[in-house]
Formats: structure tokens, C-alpha cells, sequence
């Protein structure tokens, strides 16, 4: 593939040098020029799609066999070659059905309509995906959508994945997306936003112009950026009238690539956009073919399959002058296959009752090899440069490829355009096959020792041209020899670049670096490229080819012990354990330990807390006590100040999980103590350390701490590029948001560490963040969404899966009881091991004994609601109020329940003062205070007492409106209207004044938009938004953005005022 962004100087030489009509060298015309062209030889879409229709190809097919049909006889059709013979284009038909669904898909985006923000929600389904055996006829039927998109004023940009640019990161994405780009006006590209563009500008060659400055290394667990920021630009690039994104043969996509697909269509752009993906379903990467699948369940996708032609298609397609019979020969010995068909026909004296299925592609492979061998030899020798040089491809790379003068090679591309073997591509200067796998075929016909040099002359030629080094690279891994050590220190370029964006990218420039490593290469460069290796292609997901590689590492390494050893062995088990393997990760480590036995070196200490780590995470709430403390001992010794701090928050976190909470508090102080003292050099040393020790202070109720430093480690991870924590940390910050009741900021957050560790290669990752995400969005009213999160939570976790796996089962209970369905209790004793719930961690029991103990209330069983409030009560622990409130709550809903309202009004007003303690001891829990206040509301109002009721309801609201959780904050209008106050009902058709700035808001919700998503529209703070939907809420008297569309559409449909 040429690279994006070339200069087009080269074309204007080239058109200056022979213009329209001038003669050639050789007294011939070279029509290849393009403003000689003619305008029905240009494509009818974007990306090289659509119908040729120039002075050979008006010709029918019909003609074509008419003229010759004296040739044929019982061996087949007898066509000979020739360029008018085969210089037609196929016409469309038996694709009713298929055709229908593009009009219509085309229809829906011209139904949309901007909303405020000059957002919109797609029309759904939004995504079309196209999916059919090679040669079916899918890039043809795109090629009709794009003529209807442009006809209608759309606009089309298409890009094609190629099978020999796999590696080349965002090929097809920037084929679709440059050439736009480049022809934006100034004040649409500052729309982007400085940030945004700097990230972009690191893929588009055509904004690198626009950036600022050179965009910092994005960490590779954050790549999800880069993907917001490509949602962003399609989302600037849709307005006004609309685009379609076409994206073919995508099961050859790189990696880049696939990962931005699969976010585009978890997180839809909020624009007037229809996404059309086509590719064979065999080939395609699992990662889409998932998010595909999930997005038809959920409406966003339409499926459109394609099959083979029918015989009446068929018989359509050859026409009159051959007999039925004969036209059901060749259905049958093609199976309907359009290109099949058309590459025998092509072909000539090919008999169909000599064919069968199984040989049928071996045929078509021979045809096309055929077609090829029929040219003159430099005809043939620049088809097979072209398909070196890209697909599409330019015909000044494909001159320097070929090793032709550009005079010669332009004449030679004009045969082939005649012979419609290439065809105009997606741009002026570019042109490309009729079809992969003529390309493949013209690949495969040219000798190896050819295709080696001329990779090498493409690559120098890019060179030339300061061609990206991905794309260069690319040439270059395959035509070096062995020892090129110009060519590993380009690799080892492309690598670096690629790294952060599209790491399985870098991973195959780094095995290519290790293919061309001389045979005596020093054994430490070649152990510093093989870890470079294992690392890219883990951050890519490829955690068993990383593994082997970090075996080998190992292997190779001497067996005493080393700092470069130890990371090794640390980094593999990580990699083992993220697998599920957790019992490989244990062997791997204590068989290193054993081998250091009588080291007291800090690498064998790390070596220790990682295997401490490892059977923490597993579910073994009885930890390697032993091992943390030897780890501890050899810090103080060596005076390793940031791994005494790791092995004390490890210690902390084991202790809590054990319950032993004085002696985790003790740990925690310690671990706080030295993190706090820690210079940020020092502490980017060791930055697990960070993790456990804000993750221990969170689960001991120390909330304020747990941000600080869970912000401090995020910040670190980020310039320090230690990206396999950043997914730990961003889980770590969204616990402490929601310990502290900030809800909304912690929902925001859980979508970056979803989306985070969507790109990791854990499942565990996974399951961590989606059980966070279903937990929130039960708390912010949005139990259908909790249901979604918790079944791909649970989907994730594996037999293996550790202390998460009982979690996620339970959120997801819990979120379907929220909808209405399913017992709670039933599914909670079957996930969590029981009614001792010995499958969760001690000091979270509380947790879901509280809520089991508000689920049998509303099934009216007391005697077992009063079981479980003392089962909360019992499992808390004095030096942790937030457990503490829990079992004051619980009580508290156990004896109204049971006609006790003082004794609950105790346990109401002991449950507020444990979960708003003095600011100076920890941080507030804005939500549970607020719940107990709305709880100590009703038990005032049983008691008579309405005006104390009502203050408590009105301190309840505030606490709940600054937490963001929607949910209870219905509840606190439902008790305000039993006691009597006016508050708006869901409904009602009373006046709702909403300020201008409120109803925009709203109905940016109503269209689906996330708040950080109307933050980004409306050029406000996440939490600006947050407060204006606490307000929103309580004038329209909803719960959830569901209801407060409903509401919202009511209120317009009685012409109610927009604003004061």
C-alpha cells in the first residue's frame, strides 16, 4: 500500500510531462494519464469502488459471448483472449434483496436528524455488515453503495484492508480517512481540539501539520485515546448531511485496526453516520466477530449475507445466446460464484463437466494465472510490481519497484487498464486490481528472489520519498538480508513508533528484527529484543506466543541470579496468571526462588511478593504471609525504600482479606508512611507499590488517601510507560470514587478502565471492570445496563478466575432482581459458596448482607431479612465504619420491619454518624449516609414525627444529588410525597421549568449521550453536567435517563416552555 499523504508533486511532474493526447516515445498515446481518462472510467464511490464504464467496458457480456460463440464446443466456452474481450465490467444482478438493505440502510441515515450540540444518535441499526465467501460479489455491492451515498450527497470514505499490508497499522483506515483530511478547512480541524488532534496526528499523516507539537507516547493500555479520538473526528466529519464509512475486506485488517472497530461499535459515534464493514466470515478476527454479534443482539448491526447467484442470475448474466443448459453447467460447476464464473469465462475453453467443487478454486487460480501470462513481458513484469508496491498502489512507486523508466511503466499500465486488470483507485494517482486475488495471483507468479529485490527497490524508493517508517518497514522486513544493520535499526524505528497504538504491530517488526539478528550477534542484544518482543506482543493480547518467548529468555539467561532474570520470571508468571494460569504462575516463581535460595537480593524479594500477589488474586484469602515478610526483611536490609513499601501495602491488602483488620490498619500506616516519603524517581521503580497500597486503603475505608494515591501512581505509570498497572489503577481510583459516593465521576472513570482493559489481554481485567460498571450502573437507576455489564462480566470469568469471579455473579443477581427478575437470595447462596459466603472476602460480606436484607423485606419475609442484618452486623468490624453503618443499616430495615420503629430510628441515626464521620478522620460515603437518612425519614414518619422526617429527607437529597446516584433519589421523592410535600410525579402533566442550559442537557440524554459525552459537546466539566442532571431529575421527578426521556418527550408533546 502507497503510503497516505505522498506529495502530489510528483503526479503534476508526471502530467506535465505528458499531457492529454501527447505522444509516447513510441508514437502511441498514454491514456493512462488521468485528465485523459475518460470521467465514466472513474470510480463511482470513494475508496475504488464502482463500475468502470469507459469505451470497452459499455460493451456487454452478452456481445462479447455473441461474437464468439462459433468457438465454442463440448470442451467449454471458447473466448479468446484480448482487450475488448475482456475489458468489461459484470452487471448487477440477482441482488434484490441485498440492494434493498443498502437503500434502506441509506434511508435511515437520511432520516436522522442533529440534535442540541449538533449531536445525534445513529439511526439504528447504524453498522451494515457484508459477509460472503471470496469472489461473492461484497466489494461490488459496496461499490453501488457508494454511487447512491454520492449521489445523495453523502460523503463516502472507503478503505480496503489488503492480504500483503496486514502489518501496517491502521492501513485501511487511513486509506478511507487521509485524503479528507487533508482538504479540511482550518476551522473545521480546530474543532478537533488540541489534545484530540495530537493524538490523530500521530495516525493521520494528513494532521501531522496541524499538531501542536509531537503527541507524548500514549501508554498501551490506553489506547482506547486514540480510539475516542477517531469517534470524535467521524463525528466532526459527519456533519451536515451525513457519511458513510466503508471499510472491505476487513478479516486482512492489522490489528490497529481491528481494535478500533471494536471500539466504534461498543461505543457508537453520536453523528449522522452509517459504518459498512465487508469481509469473509472464515478470516475474520474473533475481537470483531464478537462485537459484531453483540451489537445485532442489541440492534445496532444488520447482518447482510451473501450468496451465490442463482441460476436465473446467472442465465441473466451470460444472456440469451448461450442455452439454459449450458448456463446450468456453469452455475453448477461454479456454485453461483460470481467471480469464479467470470474468471472461466475470462479464461475461455474451460469446460464445466470437467470441473468439480473441489477443484473449482484451483481452476480459478489457474485462470487468473493465465490472464497474467498472456501479457508481454514488461506488461507482466509491472502487474508484478504492483502487487509488490500495494494495493491500491502509485504508478511512480510501482516504476521504481519494477526498476522501468515511468514513461515505460505508465505504457505498461495502460495495457492493463484495457485489459481491466487494474482499474482507477480510491484517488487520482492511485489505481488497483480488479480483485485480491488477481493481485495474489500476479504476488505469487513472480519468482521469490524477485519479490525479495523488489521489496528492496520499494523500499528505497519510499525512503526517498520520507515515507512513514511503518510503511517502509514493511518492504524492508521482507527484502533485508541477514546483518542488515541499517534495516534492524529501521525496524527497531517502526517498532518504537508503533508501539503505543498498534502493539501487535510492533511485536512482528520485532520478530523481523530477530530473523535478521547476525548469527553472532552478543547474547545480550539478542535477550533485549526477545523481551522487547514478549512485552509488545503481551500488551497486544498474544500472551502464549509471549510466554514462549519469555521461556526462551529464561532458557538462555544464567541460571544465577539477575535484576534481568528476575524481571523475566516476574513478567512471565504476571502473563501465566492473567492466562488463568494461575498454578503454572506459582511453579514458575517458587522454582526461581529455589534457584536463589540463598540470595538475599532484592530481585529474589520481588520475586516473593509476586507469587504473594498471585495467590491473593486466585482467591486465597490465607495468604503467603511467610513470603511478604521475608520480602519485607530484605528491603529494610538493602535500604530499598519502594519495595518496603510494596511488601507493606501487600501485607495490608492480605491482612484485610483475611480479616485481620488491626493488623492491616498497622500495615497500611506503614505503607502510606513510606509512599507519602518517596521521591517520584524512587517510587517509578516499583510501581505495584502504588496499586497495593491505594487498593488496601480503599477496602480499609481510608478513601481520601486511596485517590491521592491512586492519582499519583496514574500519573507515574503514564510517564514512565509501566502500562501493565494503569488497568489496576484506574480500578483501584473508580473503587475509591464509589466508596467516597461520587458515583457519576466513578462511572466515568469504570468506562476508561472498561475500555482499558477491553485492549488488555486479561480476562480477569475484564471481569474486574465490567463488575465495577454493572455494580454503578445499578446505583445510577440503570438496572437494564447493569444487566448488560454484569452478563459480560460473567462471561469473562473462568473457572479460574479468582476472588472476582463469585462478584460478578452476585452484581449480576442482584442487577436482574433490580429488573424484576430472578431471586437474589438463591443465586446469591449458589455464587458466593453459601450462607457464610465463603467464596467472597470476609469484610465484603456486609455488603450483600444488607442487601439480601432489603430483598426478603420486599418479599415480605422478616424473619429472614432479620437473619441476614444480623449476619452484617456480625461480619463488620468496629475499626471499619463503613462495615459498621452497613449493620446499623440493616438493623435498622430489620426492626421497622418487625414494628420497632425506635430501635430503628437508632440504628438509622448510628448508621449516618458511621458513614459521615469528622472530615479529618476519612471521607465521607455520600450515598450511604444518604440512604440511612432517607431510611431514619421513614422511621420518623411511622412515627409521627413528619417534620423531622422531612429534614431528613432534605439533607438525604443533597447527599444524593452530589453523589450522582439516580436511583435512591427516587426514593427520596417517593417519601416526600407520602408525607405530603408537592414534588413532580413521572407524568404529571403540570409546568416543568427547565433552564435552557437543563433542557439541552436533557435532551443530550434523551439521545443517549454519556455525560462525559455532553461534557465534550458542550465544552463544560463531567461534573458541571452531573449537577445539572441532579437538578434535571428532581424537577422532572425520574430516576433514570430512561425515564427522564420518557418525561422529557411528554413535556415537549404538551408544548411546555423550553426554558425560564
Amino acid at each position: 500500500m502507497p503510503f497516505p499523504g505522498r506529495p502530489r508533486s510528483v503526479l503534476r511532474r508526471r502530467s506535465a510531462r505528458t499531457s492529454p493526447g501527447a505522444s509516447s516515445p513510441n508514437g502511441g498515446t498514454s491514456s493512462l494519464v488521468l485528465p485523459a481518462i475518460s470521467q465514466g472510467q472513474r470510480r463511482c464511490g470513494a475508496g475504488g469502488y464502482g463500475a468502470q464504464n469507459g469505451h470497452n467496458r459499455q460493451r456487454s457480456i452478452c456481445a462479447v459471448l455473441s461474437a464468439e460463440i462459433h468457438h465454442r464446443d463440448y470442451r467449454g466456452v471458447g473466448l479468446t483472449g484480448g482487450s475488448e474481450e475482456s475489458s468489461y465490467e459484470w452487471p448487477l444482478v440477482g441482488r434484490g434483496d441485498e440492494l434493498a438493505a443498502l437503500q434502506a440502510a441509506l434511508d435511515r441515515l437520511a432520516s436522522s436528524r442533529p440534535g442540541p450540540g449538533r449531536r445525534t444518535v445513529p439511526a439504528q441499526p447504524w453498522v451494515l455488515e457484508i459477509v460472503g465467501e471470496p469472489g461473492i460479489g461484497k466489494t461490488r455491492l459496496l461499490a453501488e453503495l457508494c454511487a447512491r451515498a454520492e449521489g445523495h450527497d453523502r460523503l463516502v470514505l472507503a478503505g480496503r484492508a489488503t492480504e500483503f499490508e496486514r502489518e501496517v497499522p491502521f492501513g485501511s483506515v487511513i486509506e478511507a480517512l487521509d485524503d479528507h483530511l487533508s482538504a479540511l478547512a482550518d476551522d473545521t480541524v480546530a474543532r478537533l481540539g488540541s489534545p484530540r488532534l495530537e493524538l490523530l496526528a500521530s495516525v493521520f499523516p494528513a494532521l501531522s501539520g496541524h499538531a501542536a507539537e509531537v503527541p507524548q507516547r500514549m501508554p498501551e493500555t490506553e489506547r482506547y485515546h486514540l480510539h475516542r479520538a477517531v469517534r470524535g473526528l467521524l463525528e466532526v466529519l459527519a456533519e451536515p448531511a451525513g457519511t458513510v464509512l466503508v471499510l472491505d475486506d476487513v478479516h486482512w485488517s492489522d490489528a490497529g485496526s481491528i481494535e478500533l472497530l471494536a471500539h466504534l461499535l461498543r461505543h457508537p459515534p453520536r453523528a449522522r453516520l452509517l459504518m459498512v464493514v465487508a469481509y469473509r466470515p472464515a478470516q475474520v478476527a474473533a475481537r470483531v466477530a464478537v462485537a459484531l454479534e453483540e451489537g445485532a443482539r442489541e440492534g445496532s448491526v444488520l447482518r447482510v449475507e451473501v450468496g451465490p447467484l442463482a441460476l436465473e442470475a446467472v442465465t441473466e448474466l451470460l444472456g440469451r445466446e448461450l442455452s439454459r443448459t449450458w448456463c446450468a453447467r456453469l452455475h453448477s460447476a461454479t456454485g453461483g460464484n460470481p467471480f469464479y464464473l467470470e474468471a472461466l469465462v475470462r479464461a475461455g475453453r474451460v469446460s464445466p463437466l470437467d470441473l468439480s467443487a473441489g477443484e473449482l478454486p484451483r481452476r480459478v487460480n489457474a485462470a487468473l494465472r493465465r490472464e497474467l501470462e498472456a501479457l508481454p513481458p514488461t506488461r507482466r513484469l509491472v502487474a508484478q510490481a504492483a502487487a509488490v508496491a500495494g494495493d491500491p498502489f502509485d504508478p511512480d512507486l510501482v516504476a521504481r519497484t519494477a526498476g522501468l523508466d515511468l514513461v515505460e511503466a505508465l505504457e505498461a499500465l495502460d495495457e492493463l487498464l484495457e485489459r481491466d486488470l487494474i482499474r482507477p483507485g480510491d484517488a487520482e494517482w492511485r489505481f488497483q486490481f480488479r480483485h485480491p486475488l488477481l493481485r495474489q495471483a500476479a504476488y505469487q507468479g513472480a519468482g521469490k528472489s524477485w519479490r525479495l529485490m523488489a521489496h528492496g527497490r520499494a523500499a528505497a524508493a519510499l525512503e526517498r520519498l520520507s515515507a512513514p517508517v511503518a510503511v517502509r518497514a514493511h518492504h524492508v522486513a521482507r527484502s533485508a538480508a541477514v546483518g542488515d544493520e541499517k534495516a534492524i535499526g529501521l525496524l527497531l524505528e517502526a517498532a518504537e513508533a508503533t508501539l503505543s497504538s498498534a502493539p501487535s504491530t510492533a511485536a512482528a517488526w520485532l520478530q523481523a528484527v530477530l530473523r535478521l539478528l547476525p548469527p553472532d550477534v552478543a547474547p545480550a542484544r539478542r535477550l533485549e529484543i526477545l523481551n522487547k518482543t514478549a512485552h509488545a506482543l503481551g500488551v497486544a493480547g498474544q500472551l502464549r506466543e509471549s510466554t514462549s518467548i519469555l521461556h526462551e529468555v529464561l532458557r538462555e539467561l544464567p541460571a544465577h541470579p539477575s535484576e534481568p532474570r528476575a524481571e523475566a520470571a516476574a513478567f512471565c508468571a504476571m502473563l501465566e496468571r492473567l492466562l488463568g494460569n494461575h498454578a503454572e504462575a506459582r511453579r514458575l516463581l517458587l522454582a526461581e526462588l529455589r534457584e536463589v535460595s540463598a540470595e538475599d537480593s532484592v530481585q529474589a524479594a520481588g520475586l516473593k511478593l509476586e507469587a504473594a500477589f498471585g495467590g491473593l488474586v486466585s482467591g486465597q484469602f490465607v495468604a503467603d504471609r511467610k513470603l511478604m515478610l521475608e520480602a519485607l526483611d530484605t528491603a529494610r536490609r538493602h535500604g530499598d525504600r519502594c519495595l518496603e513499601a510494596a511488601a507493606c501495602g501487600l501485607l495490608a491488602f492480605a491482612s484485610h482479606m483475611a480479616a485481620a483488620v488491626p493488623e492491616a490498619l498497622r500495615w497500611c500506616d506503614a505503607a502510606a508512611e513510606l509512599y507519602d516519603r518517596l521521591p517520584d524517581a524512587e517510587l517509578a521503580g516499583r510501581l505495584d507499590a502504588a496499586v497495593w497500597v491505594s487498593w488496601s486503603e480503599g477496602f480499609l475505608d481510608r478513601y481520601d488517601e486511596a485517590l491521592r494515591h491512586t492519582e499519583r501512581g496514574l500519573t507515574l505509570a503514564r510517564a514512565t510507560g509501566q502500562n501493565y498497572v494503569l488497568t489496576y489503577l484506574l480500578m483501584g481510583r473508580t473503587l475509591a470514587l464509589r466508596w467516597l459516593g461520587r458515583i457519576a465521576e466513578a462511572d466515568e472513570n469504570a468506562e476508561d478502565a472498561v475500555d482499558a482493559a477491553m485492549l488488555s489481554p486479561s480476562d480477569e481485567m475484564r471481569v474486574i471492570a465490567l463488575t465495577l460498571r454493572c455494580w454503578l450502573s445499578m446505583l445510577l437507576g440503570e438496572p437494564d445496563a447493569a444487566v448488560r455489564y454484569g452478563e459480560q462480566a460473567v462471561s469473562f470469568a473462568g473457572p479460574e478466575s479468582g476472588w472476582w469471579r463469585p462478584l460478578a455473579q452476585v452484581f449480576l443477581a442482584a442487577a436482574r432482581y433490580e429488573t424484576g427478575s430472578g431471586d437474589f437470595a438463591a443465586d446469591f447462596l449458589r455464587a458466593a459458596g453459601g450462607s457464610d459466603a465463603s467464596l467472597i472476602d470476609p469484610l465484603s460480606r456486609p455488603l450483600f448482607y444488607e442487601f439480601l436484607t432489603r430483598y426478603e423485606l420486599g418479599r415480605g419475609r422478616v424473619d429472614a431479612a432479620a437473619d441476614w442484618a444480623r449476619r452484617a452486623e456480625e461480619t463488620g468490624h468496629p475499626d471499619l465504619p463503613y462495615r459498621v453503618g452497613l449493620g446499623h443499616l440493616a438493623q435498622a430495615h430489620a426492626l421497622l420491619a418487625a414494628g420497632r420503629p425506635q430501635a430503628a430510628a437508632e440504628r438509622a441515626e448510628a448508621a449516618v454518624a458511621a458513614f459521615s464521620p469528622p472530615r479529618s478522620q476519612r471521607g465521607q460515603n455520600r450515598l450511604e449516609a444518604g440512604r440511612a437518612r432517607v431510611l431514619w425519614a421513614r422511621v420518623l414518619r411511622v412515627s409521627g414525627d413528619h417534620r423531622g422526617a422531612l429534614e431528613q429527607l432534605d439533607r438525604a437529597a443533597d447527599l444524593l444529588a452530589a453523589s450522582g446516584a439516580r436511583g435512591w433519589q427516587a426514593e427520596v421523592l417517593r417519601e416526600q410525597r407520602r408525607l405530603g410535600r408537592r414534588v413532580p410525579s413521572p407524568g404529571e402533566g403540570g409546568p416543568v421549568r427547565l433552564t435552557r442550559r437543563e433542557r439541552e442537557i436533557a435532551e443530550l440524554v434523551a439521545q443517549g449521550l454519556s455525560s462525559r459525552e455532553i461534557a465534550e459537546a458542550l465544552v463544560v466539566s463531567t461534573r458541571t453536567v452531573t449537577t445539572h442532571l441532579s437538578r434535571i431529575y428532581a424537577k422532572l421527578g425520574v430516576s433514570s435517563r430512561t425515564a427522564l426521556a420518557a418525561a422529557l418527550a411528554r413535556t415537549q408533546g404538551k408544548g411546555q416552555p423550553e426554558g425560564t
